[in-house]
This record gives structure tokens, sequence and C-alpha cells, in this order.
């Protein structure tokens, strides 16, 4: 996983890996492991189930670690959320298979989007129920 769990920089923010180290911190369950500072009334509710989740993910191979969702940190080392994949890139047959997939297939672009993205990418044209044409009809 060479170079894969390497912090991705720019000047103004960082995407930073979350370990199994950092997301028990995260949870509550380790003090010692702090590389960034996040919100005291972080995680919420929901947050708390996705630690879990990512965790346990985590835990069970170092790609899972790599291709995890990371940290978006700023200049001042401040947690502002979270982006990223949940898991390694497979194949859309077996994503479409996992249960904890949430998506759909996109019948026009035939690649998976979750439910938000395929709203959003909707809303501006990009993804739409029925194919386009190129040309004249």
């Amino acid at each position: 996983m060479l170079g894969l769990s390497e912090p991705i920089v720019s000047e103004r923010l960082s995407l930073v890996v979350m370990t199994p180290d950092v997301l028990g911190s995260m949870q509550g369950e380790r003090d010692e492991v702090r590389p960034f500072a996040w919100p005291a009334w972080w995680p919420d509710e929901v947050d708390r189930g996705h630690l879990a989740m990512w965790t346990s993910r985590a835990v069970k191979a170092e790609p899972n670690i790599a291709w995890g969702p990371r940290a978006v940190i700023d200049a001042e080392g401040q947690m502002l959320g979270h982006a990223g994949f949940h898991l390694p890139p497979r194949p859309i047959e077996r994503a479409l298979d996992d249960p904890t997939f949430v998506g759909r297939r996109d019948p026009v672009a035939g690649v998976a989007l979750s439910s938000s993205a395929t709203r959003s990418f909707r809303s501006i044209g990009i993804a739409g129920s029925q194919p386009r044409q190129s040309g004249p009809s």
C-alpha cells in the first residue's frame, strides 16, 4: 500500500487517512492518538455509527484503511469533515451486491452512484433517466 496511506496535501487542506487508532480515539476509546483536532461535539449520533463501521472495516484489511474515508483537515490542523471512498475499488457487480451499498446503478452512465449523488447530478444535467442523443435526430 506504499503511498496510498500518505496524506493528500494542498496549500489549504489535507486529506488524512483515519487509521484504526485514530478512529478509536475519535470514539473515545483511546486518548493518546490525536494527530489533528476535531470539534468537541463530534462525532454526533450519525457519525458514531460510521466510526464503528469504518473501524470494523479498517481492522479487516490494510487496503480498507488506505481507501477508507479521510479526515479533511485545514491548515491549522482542525478537522472540517470527512470525505472519500469507503472500500477499495471493485467491479460494479460486486459493489451492487454489497448489503451496505445505498446507491443504484445509473442506466445512462452504467455506473453506481449514491442516491444523493444521482439527484445532484440530475439537477445539473450530468445524469438522467433518458439516454442522451447526439447529432441530428
